[in-house]
């Protein structure tokens, strides 16, 4: 319940907020559903737990791919500031959406896979904390995950930490294969179905 008439107005505002990115998320994955991965915007219980899982980034950046409406990304700024949150984006109507509500991040539109390409500045690897994805990784071919997991690290450097979520309670990368150690990290009730978390590093050694 509201306590006075004087709330209304942002509680109306906060509803049609809400309203207009679930319309426009579900109307972008009509549009593209094997870009767009989901019906409707991640849930807060998987952004709490994806949030939970990332370490204390210092003063470099925390990088999310498929950032989509943004959901994920309130629960970024938690742990850094807007200006240290860089976001990829393939659909351009939902980059435009991102840049409009993150006005201080860096906002990108583009593949995953190019991420060196699109931040030739952070390719030394000790500027990006973490990586967290929301793409459909599992929906690729082999040679597609492969330059994903080598654009990824290429950034991070070894001891990096790639955060990925997905459908699947198994991994959604072929760890043997791409060099990879996976930890599957919790799971939450995102509607009719279930989401996983998974937490990927390099492999030690040769």
């Amino acid at each position: 319940m509201l306590e006075n008439e004087q709330e209304l107005p942002q509680f109306r505002q906060a509803v049609s907020s809400i309203l207009r990115e679930r319309r426009l998320f579900l109307r972008r994955w009509l549009a593209h559903p094997l870009r767009v991965a989901a019906m409707f915007p991640s849930s807060p219980a998987l952004a709490e737990l994806v949030a939970g899982q990332l370490p204390d980034p210092g003063e470099r950046f925390i990088l999310e791919v498929g950032a989509g409406t943004g959901a994920i990304t309130r629960a970024l700024l938690r742990l850094v500031p807007e200006e240290r949150l860089i976001l990829v984006e393939l659909d351009e109507e939902l980059c435009q959406w991102l840049k409009n509500r993150f006005p201080r991040a860096t906002v990108l539109c583009g593949n995953a896979v190019d991420l060196p390409r699109l931040l030739p500045e952070a390719r030394d690897g000790g500027s990006i904390a973490a990586i967290v994805s929301g793409i459909p990784i599992v929906q690729f071919p082999m040679a597609v995950k492969r330059a994903f997991v080598d654009s990824v690290f290429a950034m991070m450097g070894q001891d990096g930490l790639l955060l990925q979520y997905t459908y699947l309670p198994v991994s959604p990368l072929p760890c043997r294969r791409l060099g990879l150690d996976a930890r599957r990290v919790g799971g939450v009730s995102d509607g009719a179905a279930r989401l996983f978390l998974w937490r990927f590093t390099r492999r030690a050694g040769p």
